[in-house]
């Protein structure tokens, strides 16, 4: 979102492009729904809206993991457009990753 602002991309964009690629490598498809790039810029700018178990369950996705509450929210958070209100470090941002893995339902 750093980079779609204008602005220099840091860690902590560099953490919201995980959770994207986190997204991708457990459903095969990208979090955003494909449309031109001028779209997808602004859906970028305005953050995720859609929880990821919702997209999921609208396309018909089969994730190599299920996608519950505790993944949403790890999800939500690391995709927030307020880089200080994303995980402080990469380090915490996989443990929540692993603690949303492993609650129960997800």
């Amino acid at each position: 979102p750093e980079q779609a602002e204008g602005k220099v991309a840091t860690a902590a964009s560099d953490r919201w492009a995980l959770a994207m690629v986190a997204f991708r490598l457990l459903t095969a498809e990208s979090y955003w729904a494909p449309c031109p790039v001028a779209e997808l810029l602004a859906q970028i700018l305005r953050g995720p809206s859609s929880l990821p178990s919702e997209i999921v369950r609208e396309r018909g996705l089969l994730p190599r993991q299920r996608l519950g509450p505790a993944f949403d929210a790890w999800f939500m958070r690391a995709c927030q457009i307020d880089p200080a209100r994303r995980f402080p470090t990469v380090v915490e941002q996989i443990e929540g990753m692993q603690r949303a893995f492993s609650e129960p339902g997800t």
